[in-house]
């Protein structure tokens, strides 16, 4: 089983730029091929207004799930939403739209990790809207928070490829993962196989590592 992460939806609708990708408006979303021309085909910029507005959210907390900085966040989602729309014409709409979009956002996180700028942040560091505390004790919050840390510590400890296939085999089929990221389905399985194994012994290392005081130097 895969982790479960409580991440939160982006706060605003992000602004594409228009000389990337077309304005985005409000679309009916009662399917996915949205609105269309007079003639009856679907544009290509109506068919990713739609897809935009209704993945929105979704491709926010993959950018989480895959190890981005709070802060970076919002630019990889609209990274994501611009590689996207450059291979739209590409996409086969008979098949599942969401492990081709996870595939774009894995390529993008994967790029962004790479830099030699990136540096891990610790993960102890929970932003204080996404930290437990509202309808439970305060001894179940600091608990609950406490387990969230371990979950995120383990998981920066995964390599990408592994922790991709980890934390989205709770939404896709192992086969579809495989597509999704280009890889052989055996290979996809030995990832999810080793990064199970991986977290496993990573979560009983940390659990019984006594944590410093908040603030202190790890």
């Amino acid at each position: 089983m895969s982790a479960r992460l409580p991440n939160r939806p982006p706060m605003s609708v992000l602004p594409l730029a228009s000389h990337d990708v077309p304005h985005t408006r409000e679309v009916s979303t009662r399917d996915r091929a949205g609105a269309s021309d007079s003639s009856g085909a679907v544009t290509r910029r109506e068919h990713f207004e739609t897809i935009y507005r209704a993945e929105l959210g979704w491709v926010h907390r993959t950018v989480v799930r895959l190890g981005a900085r709070e802060r970076d966040v919002e630019d990889l989602v609209h990274d994501v939403f611009i590689a996207f729309y450059r291979t739209l014409e590409t996409y086969d709409p008979s098949r599942p739209l969401r492990p081709w979009l996870f595939g774009v956002a894995f390529r993008v996180v994967n790029d962004y990790r790479r830099k030699a700028s990136f540096s891990r942040e610790q993960p102890d560091a929970i932003p204080e809207h996404e930290r437990v505390g509202k309808g439970v004790s305060a001894d179940e919050s600091v608990e609950l928070d406490e387990k969230r840390r371990l979950i995120l510590a383990a998981l920066e400890e995964l390599p990408l490829e592994q922790r991709a296939v980890f934390v989205e085999l709770d939404e896709t089929p192992v086969p579809e993962l495989a597509a999704a990221l280009q890889i052989p389905l055996n290979t996809c399985y030995s990832r999810l196989r080793l990064a199970r194994a991986r977290f496993a012994t990573t979560i009983e290392r940390l659990a019984d590592r006594p944590r410093p005081p908040e603030g202190a130097s790890q």
